[in-house]
Parts: C-alpha cells; structure tokens; sequence
C-alpha cells in the first residue's frame, strides 16, 4: 500500500457486526491513502465529508493502486 491507492476496510479481517457504529466507516465506503508510516494507514473518506481515519494496514483492502 501506498500514499493514493483507493482501499475500502477489509471485511476478512478481526472487524465485527458492530464495529461500523464504533469507526464511523460502512464496509463499502472507498478512502484514499493519505499517509503510510510502520503498517499505519490514515485514510480521508470523501464520502464521508472528508473525514480521515487511521487504520493498520492489515484492516484494508485496495481497490485501486496509484500510478
């Protein structure tokens, strides 16, 4: 992963039902990588009115790979 790939929260991983309602983040919701430093990922969801959020790199999933 890197600065500008699209990712989405990986549902495979320790997430649970519930867990929505604690991050503020749907499943489906696309974030834009802003920030990736030792395996922690702050990711701005525009979706979400710009909302950024810090996960470990093993809770997301790219969609698509910046160039």
């Amino acid at each position: 992963m890197k600065v500008g790939d699209l990712v989405k929260l990986n549902i495979h991983s320790h997430f649970a039902s519930g867990i929505v309602d604690i991050i503020g983040v749907p499943f489906h919701a696309i974030g834009i990588i802003l920030q990736h430093e030792c395996d922690v990922c702050s990711v701005i969801f525009p979706s979400l009115r710009g909302e950024v959020k810090s996960f470990i790199e093993q809770d997301l999933e790219v969609v698509s790979e910046s160039e």
